[in-house]
């Protein structure tokens, strides 16, 4: 049986790849919630597995993903949003926060806390690629006040 719609929050869920951002929001969500995730948008468009993402793709996804969170920022009758990104850079988590008056959650985890989940994903398989993106992600990370941060497993409870 499923819940009404009603407006509720949004939460803007970043971190580095392998943080464990988008198994927080499945084991978090509730039926007729919206999540917004460019690997899921990659994948229907694709039909490919979840990490395959040719560029040429990009264009579309990008305007799925833009859409929704246009959409997101209208008055409406919906459930939770969950918008997953990775989001190291400060500016960028703060625009998507005073769009939708998201709720941003940074999770922390160490490169090494990282590298285990990736390099146990079968769907990721050139692990050399991921660890140069974890790598990059630290080194571009900026922290903002405004963040709700979770440095090591994941236990957010934040609305």
């Amino acid at each position: 049986m499923s819940k009404e719609c009603h407006d509720k929050t949004t939460g803007e869920y970043d971190g580095p790849p392998g943080a464990g951002k988008t198994t927080y929001v499945k084991k978090s969500m509730s039926y007729g919630d919206i999540i917004v995730d460019m690997d899921a948008f990659y994948y229907a468009v694709s039909g490919l597995d979840w990490y395959k993402k040719p560029e040429c793709l990009l264009p579309f996804v990008c305007e799925a993903r833009y859409t929704i969170i246009n959409r997101l920022s209208k008055p409406s009758n919906k459930n939770s949003a969950w918008v997953i990104r990775s989001g190291a850079k400060k500016k960028e988590r703060e625009k998507l926060q005073e769009e939708l008056g998201a709720q941003v959650i940074v999770i922390e985890k160490s490169l090494h806390e990282c590298i285990n989940p990736i390099s146990k994903d079968e769907f990721r398989s050139n692990f050399e690629v991921w660890e140069k993106l974890l790598r990059r992600w630290w080194e571009e990370y900026e922290k903002s006040e405004g963040d709700v941060v979770v440095s090591s497993g994941i236990s957010i409870d934040v609305y």
